[in-house]
């Protein structure tokens, strides 16, 4: 849907505007420059101009700059370039902020077809053919207009305020003024064919019989009239009061058709007849008759007889809720509205406030709410241009389209109707908000509203009203913390603060943080507010249902009152009204009493200075601590330019409330107020211009993001930007060409004090035709470009170019200084001693020289006497730096470091116990070594004084040494370990026939002092009678040998009575038995390697009864091996062969 709406403002002004780019000019402003002389001598000038031309603006431009100050229509050069001259001429246009449609009360509509008309104040017409587009029809008229009728597409007329009619045939695009005998506003407007007529106004009844030429009063019978309708020429019904009455002859007699039976009904607001049989009636009736006090009536036979019903308004206490219908309208004798205003009664005692439609689908008898603005959008009229398609207007520019008989819309969805009092934003993000506050004792009222639109650059308006639920029907309200103030100290860091509201964004506006946390916000209201901090700095708040605001230093949520003392007598009423700091520590505040209020330190001390005794001081705006300016409540203007210690009145040319104030510089500013009201200042308010717009909505707040982008708001959801369109001209280039002198600047290529031996390089300026001629104490002394200078002296060049102009160079002192000879003088001995330091000192030619020294090539910190003194050792080498800066390097001296001395061990570092380690010493040191002390855990060992030393105790081992120089040094300390033997083992004997180790682990047994191969458990079976001994290893040493076991073997082969062993088969390939019988036990079987190593061990009880015990012999190789049989003191042993 689009809407054209009135232009607001178009005014001329002239500005001087950045250019970004020279190719975007306008060919039809472009300037004609006039030149003196193209070509001239530097020191000559010439000039040039363009005729002037008003409301045009200047910039000359040099090559690619904009040159200062040049801002005339003539320009005097003295410089080669190519001069252009840019002009500019600026237009501002304040146009609707957002597609938001218009901002006028839309009183009243009506469609024939697709052909639409819609009527609201200051002579808005609005018409569509299409019902879709609507164009703005121009009345040339500011009245209010409040009804219309149409009988055809050409013949229509519309009513308005102070008893206004007229006329169109030719579908509104011009209109003719028709005389009727009344003064108050034409309420309703009926026409039912080009001729007759009806009118309502004064609750009076005017009819026309001829097309509006001549108008009579109908005589009612009672003076109270509120509606009619007319169905034709001759049947109608007209309400008063609380009777409804008919006639059936054009309003020549009446008769009474209806009364609400109620004494308490408060009148019929609207009646609807859709044919001569079928009329609906809406009244009011009062909560003690009904819990729904909004009544509709219907006859479907002419009024013979009323059936009554209800329109049930969803709310919580529905009997002290209202709807107050502005208009009632049915497309056929089934579907119905009924808009106005809706009052729903959500607590005991509190109700929100808003705007309704309701819709029957039966005729009447049941109404639904279909729609619901609780922000000041309130229908007022409804019309459709088919049976489902309509159009609902309303207060404020309020539009909504009915598609599908029951689906309501808006076309423009970022539309607010709530007062809107403060903009502010970045270049990037604007942000305008306000809203109705309202409190309760207990917290915010419910019908407390509020409202937030955002615009990023380049997208539409983004709408918040924020809501709560309320209980009591399916509907959202606003919660009412409005937003009283949005202020941005940078492009990133920005705060917003009213009615519960203290917040704050750090990155443009994209996110914000409020201070009172996650806790319920307080219900004052932040009037203003100057963030000095992050969180913290200075707001003046007010309870938002009585009294002034105050001062207040804040951190955070929490808050301390200033005291100020600046009201005159005792007076809830007097309240401050706007805070603005011009930086951290000075700030403003005015007051309703015509005071200012001024800090210069941060708000730690504050000065009260009279401005204009008892007036309303509504803002301030101050562009430095000096010049600022005050408004007031009757159209008064005040500047100072001493910070507030005089005042001067300026001229607005109103005496009507001036609302906000703003600043671009010092000459440049806004100003707004009621009506429409738009100031402009450029010359520091010396003179104002009004801006008139064709929005009649009060103005509450003006602010700019860049110099030529600024905003508007102001009551029902007003949002105007000012634009401002460029119109720029450049003209054609002028080259101008200055002959120069020739540049004569001589340039060193290094300092001008240079060490004897070298040159400095003197260059003089290069260019075509150059000659040079080169003096040194004014001796001429070479003619080339650039001269070497080797000698002291003050040295000058001649420069002349090919048009014969010379210039005389500066000149430039040269200096040549001498080097330094320098002298080392070493230690008498170079080698250093341990703990003791040698010195180096040097000698030079040259008095006053500085000294750096280095050692093994890196620069010494700190070392810059003649001398140094070290005890490290390294390559010495001293630089030697006169005050001319000439340096020179002595000889090098190398210190030897102190000797070193290092301990070895012929052997390992670990030993058992009762062994000895020998311990030497190895010296770096050039002399001989002297006297030996050695240590162990750095305690001197008595008497170990040699070279050598014999360790047998575990410790840290060091040895101290002195040369024959006296040299000092200790070693490193070198551990030994002095490892434990193992206990001596005890053997004992397990049973008959097994020795055991008292050692766990580590054994090794030996029989008659042989090692006997792989017996290292601690478990031995003896397989021959000798002397068994066994010894164990821990940790590589070993204990002490057992005390011998011997053990004898009193039988072999011989079995006690009838026993037997025999072993078979014999030779085997893979199996092995032994036959045992009549064997007393237990029996140990084992067999051995022919050396007596046990390889195999199996036990058995006693065999009173053959038995044939295998053998285990897996993994033995092929060979002969015992099998040894033992029972107690007896054993038998016998051979085997295995052959695999």
């Amino acid at each position: 849907m689009k809407v054209y709406l009135h232009t607001l403002l178009t005014i001329s002004l002239f500005a001087v505007v950045t250019l970004p780019s020279f190719a975007q000019v306008d060919p039809n402003c472009k300037p004609s420059v006039e030149v003196g002389k193209n070509s001239f001598c530097e020191d000559d000038t010439t000039q040039l101009r363009v005729e002037p031309t008003p409301n045009t603006t200047y910039r000359w431009i040099q090559d690619t700059s904009f040159i200062a100050g040049a801002n005339t229509n003539t320009l005097v050069v003295n410089k080669s370039g190519t001069y252009r001259l840019e002009t500019v001429r600026k237009e501002e246009a304040w146009t609707w902020g957002m597609a938001g449609g218009p901002d006028s009360d839309l009183n009243d509509i009506q469609f024939l077809g697709n052909t639409g008309w819609i009527v609201g104040n200051y002579g808005l017409l609005l018409k569509t053919t299409d019902g879709l587009s609507w164009d703005t029809i121009r009345t040339n008229r500011q009245d209010h207009l409040t009804a219309l009728s149409f009988v055809n597409t050409q013949i229509g007329w519309i009513g308005g305020a102070s008893g206004l009619l007229l006329k169109s045939t030719n579908g509104g695009t011009t209109w003719a003024k028709v005389n009727i005998p009344v003064s108050g506003t034409i309420q309703e407007i009926k026409f039912l064919n080009e001729n007759t007529g009806f009118v309502l106004a004064d609750r009076r009844l005017f009819k026309t019989i001829n097309g509006g030429i001549a108008w009579s009063e109908l005589i009612l019978p009672d003076p109270n009239l509120t509606n009619f309708t007319f169905v034709n020429a001759n049947v109608g019904w007209i309400a008063l009061g609380n009777q409804l009455y008919k006639t059936d002859n054009g309003g020549t007699s009446w008769q009474l058709n209806y009364t609400a039976e109620s004494s308490c009904t408060q009148g019929v607001q609207r009646i609807f007849a859709l044919n001569t049989a079928t009329c609906w009636v809406e009244f009011i009736t009062c909560s003690q008759v009904t819990n729904f006090p909004t009544q509709v009536a219907r006859t479907l036979d002419g009024g013979q007889t009323w059936s009554k019903h209800s329109i049930r308004i969803p709310a919580t206490f529905p009997a002290l809720s209202t709807f107050n219908v502005s208009d009632l309208f049915f497309t056929d004798s089934q579907t119905g509205y009924a808009v106005g205003q809706l009052y729903k009664r959500v607590f005991a005692q509190y109700g929100v406030s808003g705007g309704g439609i309701f819709q029957t689908k039966d005729g009447g008898q049941t109404w639904l709410l279909i729609y619901e603005n609780v922000s000041n959008g309130y229908p007022r009229s409804i019309a459709f241009s088919s049976s489902s398609q309509g159009y609902v207007v309303g207060s404020g520019g309020l539009m909504l389209r009915v598609a599908d008989s029951d689906s309501i819309s808006t076309p423009f969805p970022e539309r607010t109707f709530l007062p809107l009092h403060t903009v502010g934003g970045t270049p990037q993000r604007v942000f305008a908000a306000g809203g109705t506050p309202r409190r309760t004792e207990s917290g915010v009222h419910p019908d407390s509203k509020a409202v937030t639109l955002t615009m990023e650059a380049g997208m539409p308006w983004v709408k918040n009203e924020t809501q709560v639920n309320i209980p009591g029907g399916n509907f959202l309200i606003s919660n009412g913390y409005t937003v009283r103030q949005i202020k941005f100290k940078n492009n990133q860091f920005g705060w917003r603060v009213g009615f519960g509201v203290l917040a704050t964004t750090t990155n443009g506006g994209e996110t914000w943080q409020t201070l009172f946390g996650n806790t319920q916000p307080p219900t004052f209201v932040i009037d203003k507010a100057y963030f000095q901090t992050v969180n913290s700095g200075f707001y003046i708040s007010r309870d938002p249902a009585f009294g002034g605001a105050s001062l207040y230093r804040f951190s955070g949520a929490s808050r301390t009152p200033v005291p100020i003392s600046y009201i005159d007598t005792p007076d809830n009423n007097t309240g401050m009204l706007d805070l603005q700091f011009i930086n951290d520590n000075v700030g403003f505040i005015t007051t309703s009493n015509g005071k200012l209020i001024k800090t210069i330190d941060g708000g730690n001390s504050w000065s009260v200075q009279l401005v204009r005794a008892g007036k309303s001081l509504q803002r301030c705006f101050f562009v430095n601590d000096r010049i600022g300016w005050v408004i007031s409540n009757d159209g008064v203007i005040l500047k100072t330019q001493n910070g507030g210690q005089s005042w001067t009145q300026q001229t607005s040319g109103v005496s009507t409330s001036l609302n906000g104030i703003y600043f671009l510089s010092e000459q440049v500013g806004y100003i707004v107020g009621v009506e429409g009201l738009i100031l402009k200042t450029n010359d520091g308010g010396s003179s104002w211009i009004r801006q008139t717009t064709d929005t009649r909505n009060t103005l509450n707040d003006v602010s700019f993001t860049d110099a030529n982008t600024g905003w508007i708001v102001g009551e029902k959801g007003t949002v105007l930007k000012l634009t401002v369109n460029e119109c720029r001209s450049i003209s054609d280039p002028v080259v101008i060409k200055v002959n120069p002198k020739p540049q004569a600047t001589i340039t060193a290529d290094g300092p001008t004090i240079i060490c004897e031996g070298l040159s400095l390089m003197l260059f003089a300026p290069r260019g075509n035709g150059y000659t040079y001629q080169w003096f040194r104490n004014n001796a001429p002394v070479a003619t080339g470009i650039q001269f070497a200078a080797t000698q002291s002296g003050t040295y000058s060049v001649v420069v002349r170019n090919a048009e014969g102009c010379e210039n005389q160079s500066n000149s430039i002192t040269v200096t040549a200084s001498p080097r330094p000879i320098l002298s080392l003088v070493p230690p008498k001995d170079n080698t250093l001693c341990e703990g003791k330091s040698l010195e180096i000192s040097v000698q030079s030619n040259v008095p006053n020289v500085s000294y750096e020294w280095f050692r093994n090539g890196v620069s010494i910190g700190n070392a810059n006497a003649a001398n140094v003194v070290t005890a490290e050792s390294g390559t010495y080498q001293v630089k030697a730096t006169t005050q001319a800066g000439c340096t020179s390097f002595s000889d090098t001296v190398v210190i030897l470091p102190a000797y070193k001395i290092n301990l070895l061990a012929e052997g390992s570092t670990t030993i058992c116990e009762g062994q000895t380690v020998d311990l030497k010493v190895q010296s770096t040191s050039s002399a001989s070594i002297t006297n030996y002390q050695w240590f162990r855990d750095g305690t001197a060992i008595s008497g170990a004084t040699t070279d050598t030393f014999a360790a047998n105790q575990g410790g840290n081992y060091s040895l101290e040494t002195v040369d024959s120089k006296g040299c000092k040094t200790i070693s490193e300390p070198l551990p030994i370990e002095v490892t434990s033997r193992p206990a001596q083992p005890v053997i004992t004997a397990g049973n008959s026939i097994t020795l055991v180790s008292s050692a766990e682990r580590g054994n090794q047994w030996f029989l008659n002092t042989n090692a006997i191969s792989g017996a290292t458990g601690n478990e031995y079976d003896p397989a021959e009678s000798g002397s068994y001994t066994v010894q164990v290893t821990e940790n590589g040493c070993q204990s002490p040998m057992s005390v011998a076991y011997v053990f004898t073997i009193t039988s072999l082969d011989e079995l006690p009575g009838l026993a037997t062993v025999n072993v078979f088969p014999n030779p085997t390939q893979a199996e092995v038995y032994v036959s045992l019988k009549d064997l007393s036990g237990p029996v140990a079987i084992e067999i051995l390697s022919l050396s007596g190593q046990q390889l195999r061990v199996q036990y058995i009880a006693s065999t009173a009864q053959r038995s044939n015990i295998p053998l285990d012999v897996k993994g033995l190789a092929s060979g002969t091996y015992l099998v040894k049989v033992r029972a107690g003191t007896f054993s038998k042993v016998s051979k085997v062969v295995l052959n695999r």
